[in-house]
């Protein structure tokens, strides 16, 4: 591993240690009817790791039909979503969460960030305070992948990887990224990546 990259992961798994023991972030996890730039939130959840509570837990109603490549990973149909909350509903609540918290953990955070935009665009909503102050976001996968420790040379950065035990149910999802920052931060290297990685691998296409 090539010097930067050493500094960069000795960098990152810090700044997890310090998260963890301020304890001051909430953890933000989404489901959505697919992956292109109108796709839109169809589930979502904010979980708060000192009560271990979901701050909000539900599913969305989106303004746009569900693609079926979608449906084949989180198994939700636009039958599901049918009598859901629309997004403009949601806002407000979600807004008032993020400010409460210095900082929000979500795993993959680039793309749940775009996926908050592009569900708040068909309302004329304005952007999320965590969407103009990115250093509010602390992104899950890039600490992961750093601890991983796969350099990619062709691209200059740690290859990608997926979130161990990911189940595509939000508050799930939010939990299982809750433990990965918490074993990170108390350095179970030996058993804790062969284990992860044999549940996850790389993450393919990003």
């Amino acid at each position: 591993m090539p010097d930067p990259a050493i500094q960069k992961r000795a960098e990152l798994l810090e700044s997890c240690r310090r998260l963890v023991k301020d304890k001051d972030f909430i953890v933000l996890d989404t489901e959505t009817t697919g992956l292109k730039n109108d796709d839109e939130i169809i589930q979502l959840a904010v979980l708060e790791p000192r009560t271990m509570k979901p701050l909000i837990d539900t599913r969305v109603k989106p303004t746009k039909s569900i693609a079926k490549e979608a449906t084949a990973v989180h198994g939700l149909t636009n039958h599901d979503v049918l009598d859901a909350p629309t997004f403009d509903k949601l806002y407000p609540e979600l807004e008032t969460i993020f400010n409460r918290s210095s900082q929000v953990v979500i795993y993959n955070a680039a793309y749940d960030i775009r996926m908050l935009s592009q569900s708040r665009k068909p309302y004329g909503l304005p952007p999320f305070s965590i969407e103009t102050d990115p250093s509010r976001v602390t992104c899950a996968m890039e600490i992961f992948s750093s601890y991983v420790g796969d350099w990619n040379g062709r691209k200059g950065d740690f290859q990608w990887q997926k979130l161990p035990l990911a189940q595509h149910r939000p508050i799930q999802d939010c939990i299982s990224t809750l433990n990965v920052l918490r074993r990170m931060a108390v350095g179970e290297e030996s058993i804790f990546i062969a284990d992860m990685l044999c549940k996850c691998g790389h993450l393919k296409g990003l």
